[in-house]
């Protein structure tokens, strides 16, 4: 059922939005080159990677957040990195 809801939020931000945030942009480089079914579905994932790495990094009421989740070793930095270079360009 995520997997649904996940390729219908990237269709409709593909097809019926006319803003352009950096998201949107992104995909329709991938639909140019490669075609909006790939494109539609590159973008779902890139959503469901934001949303896991929201829910990561959540207060412990909203999810598992840090101190639950990476009590003894250090976080994932590449992902946290792309966000944050994600939320300048934004």
């Amino acid at each position: 059922m995520m997997r649904v809801m996940l390729y219908e939020a990237a269709q409709i931000m593909l097809t019926r939005t006319n803003k352009w945030p950096w998201l949107k942009a992104w995909a329709m480089k991938i639909a140019r080159h490669r075609g909006m079914k790939k494109a539609i579905v590159a973008l779902a994932r890139r959503l469901a990677v934001i949303m896991h790495r929201i829910w990561l990094t959540a207060p412990s009421s909203a999810g598992p957040g840090r101190s639950q989740r990476y009590e003894n070793r250090e976080e994932p930095t590449a992902i946290e990195g792309k966000l944050e270079l994600h939320r300048a360009v934004e």
